[in-house]
């Protein structure tokens, strides 16, 4: 996991078969998980293989925040004439 000033970073990362063909794919949970990041602003992928031609490593990167930004104040958002 890392932190910066904009984002959360997850990633997960293992040495066994992968999501490559002849994967088992049952149920929606990867699929899910990109679906509710993208929502947020965030991203969501899947690399396979990763090591040695196996494994595979899920990678989140989610805003540190999803509340709208403030708007300028209108003093603020005048031009110097």
């Amino acid at each position: 996991m890392r932190v910066d000033g904009e984002s959360l970073t997850l990633t997960v990362e293992d040495d066994g078969m992968g999501f490559g063909r002849g994967a088992v794919r049952r149920g929606a949970g990867l699929r899910s998980m990109a679906d509710r990041a993208a929502e947020i602003g965030g991203r969501c992928t899947v690399e396979t293989p990763v090591r040695g031609g196996r494994g595979g490593r899920v990678r989140a990167v989610l805003p540190r925040s999803t509340a709208p930004a403030e708007p300028a104040s209108p003093a603020s958002s005048l031009e110097t004439l």
